[in-house]
């Protein structure tokens, strides 16, 4: 188990690999909702946040860790071999269960969204209860998922699933005469796609693997919304 003074040793010694040893370190381990770190270089200090779900890590992954962030921040691409070993262990560290520990963190820590479905234009509970009874052999054995719209309207993100409380999350944009109905029942079944696969894992994340696009095909109007995708919007559907 690494303590507080584990992570200010590894930032100190990832400063140093980057050739930034002459700034100040500020580390600290950080309850977020999720595994997440983050880092912010302010009035000549690096200063570090890093999920307590990383308190388990050992040194030389802390550092690796601190190195990755580091290098994102000073935007350096080349590093010595030493640095390369320890951005190796912390890349060793195996996808799936980093993710897993992400949810599990986001459970335990996050909150879930209010339910809310009911738009002025569309109902989404009704349209997922629809994609549901329309594609029943695609959807077999997935579980119980809610769905709401999201609370502004997100013109990055169309949709999305959150996986740690089993819920699709629409832009409220979408809740316009505008946009056909089949549009967010594709939406729906794209999001509940992903409640029904996992996430693969191998040289990088993959979410949008073989098995899901082959799936996605199965949707009745899938061409068309993919038509509409590339003519009338801007965003990528997550």
């Amino acid at each position: 188990m690494s303590d507080e003074l584990d992570l200010q040793v590894a930032f100190t010694t990832a400063a140093k690999l980057v050739g930034k040893g002459h700034l100040q370190i500020n580390a600290r381990f950080y309850p977020y909702a999720g595994l997440k770190s983050t880092i912010r270089l302010r009035d000549g200090a690096i200063n570090g946040k890093v999920s307590d779900g990383y308190n388990a890590a050992d040194l030389k992954t802390l550092t690796g860790l601190a190195l990755d962030l580091m290098m994102k921040l000073f935007r350096i691409r080349n590093i010595g071999e030493t640095a390369s070993e320890y951005l190796s262990e912390f890349k060793k560290l195996d996808g799936k269960g980093m993710y897993g520990l992400h949810e599990s963190l986001r459970m335990r820590r996050g909150r879930e969204r209010e339910v809310n479905p009911y738009g002025k234009n569309y109902d989404l509970e009704k349209l997922l209860e629809k994609v549901l009874a329309d594609n029943s052999e695609v959807f077999e054995g997935v579980g119980k998922q809610t769905i709401v719209w999201s609370k502004h309207s997100s013109r990055r993100r169309l949709a999305f699933y959150d996986s740690a409380f089993s819920q699709i999350v629409v832009s409220k944009k979408f809740d316009s005469k505008a946009y056909p109905q089949y549009f967010l029942e594709y939406l729906i079944f794209h999001e509940l796609l992903h409640a029904k696969h996992d996430v693969k894992y191998g040289g990088r994340r993959k979410v949008h693997h073989p098995e899901f696009k082959m799936d996605e095909k199965k949707f009745p109007r899938y061409f068309e919304a993919q038509h509409l995708m590339k003519n009338g919007l801007n965003s990528p559907i997550v």
